[in-house]
């Protein structure tokens, strides 16, 4: 019955309609998954995910009083971009290695920025309170600029140059006052980390 449709309304050969047919769904899914063409980088830029040796993607994000941030207002200082979350055990435990970090290094030359993957500020804000953290924290509540990076484990952790290369990716926990990291840091920086305190 099919066959005598088909010669009814002239269609094409079976196989010339299955190649088209796949042809025309791979352009779609190739268009969806390159946004329709638009990528909203600005040149230079890549829209993720993060890689060694290339500019960082572009992110936009907010502190805990609603002020917005973007990756490229740090240009010119080295970042250390963590991701990680309150309810990650190794997350919790690298924190205070972050502060330290954090208090050792010239603020005019490098920016820590850990981006929460939690669900909302009362978590995080509790979690800092309790142990008495003063890094800069940063809402990704939906995860958007984690998935954008290519972040799959938590904690996970960019270390871009100046000009906001990805140096260094680091999965998984690490000890960031250590005298080598610091060290490298340092090196990054140009500048000698302010004595402990």
């Amino acid at each position: 019955m099919i066959g005598l449709i088909r010669r009814r309304v002239n269609c094409p050969d079976q196989g010339l309609t299955r190649g088209l047919l796949r042809t025309c769904t791979l352009g779609v899914l190739l268009l969806a998954l390159y946004g329709w063409g638009c990528s909203g980088a600005a040149p230079g830029e890549t829209e993720g995910p993060a890689e060694e040796g290339k500019l960082a993607p572009p992110a936009s994000f907010q502190d805990a009083s609603g002020k917005q941030y973007s990756l490229s207002d740090f240009r010119g200082k080295v970042v250390l971009l963590n991701f990680w979350a309150t309810w990650c055990p190794p997350c919790r435990e690298e924190m205070p290695s972050l502060e330290a970090l954090n208090k050792q290094m010239d603020p005019s030359v490098f920016q820590l920025l850990a981006l929460s993957v939690d669900d909302s500020w009362p978590v995080v804000s509790r979690f800092l309170e309790q142990n008495r953290f003063q890094i800069p924290v940063f809402a990704d509540f939906d995860s958007r600029i984690a998935s954008r990076f290519g972040t799959f484990k938590y904690p996970e952790t960019y270390i871009l140059d100046a000009g906001g290369v990805v140096v260094k990716k680091v999965i998984g926990p690490l000890d960031w006052s250590s005298p080598k990291v610091v060290g490298f840091l340092k090196t990054l920086t140009g500048r000698p980390p302010l004595p402990s305190t």
